[in-house]
């Protein structure tokens, strides 16, 4: 598990992305719960839930970015049926 950690953690640095982040996040809590010790497992699942808010708000920008590349999508066709129209 500490290779597929890494391996993870560092596709991240190159390059975030949601399902990346939440794939981490599952990680970190499987992690958490192979952990004897308590306060360790609390460590693991605290970095599961910041991984966990990070994808989710990348996934509200990710959406935001698609509707506003729709409304310009929309906006640029209406254009042009309206020039089409002269």
């Amino acid at each position: 598990m500490d290779l597929g950690l890494r391996s993870i953690e560092r596709a991240l640095e190159l390059k975030p992305d949601f399902s990346s982040m939440a794939y981490i996040n599952l990680l970190y809590r499987e992690k958490g719960k192979m952990e004897a010790e308590a306060d360790k497992q609390k460590l693991w699942v605290a970095g599961a839930e910041v991984w966990m808010k990070k994808a989710a708000l990348m996934r509200e920008e990710q959406k935001k970015a698609e509707e506003a590349k729709k409304a310009e999508d929309e906006k640029a066709q209406q254009g042009q049926q309206g020039k089409a129209k002269t």
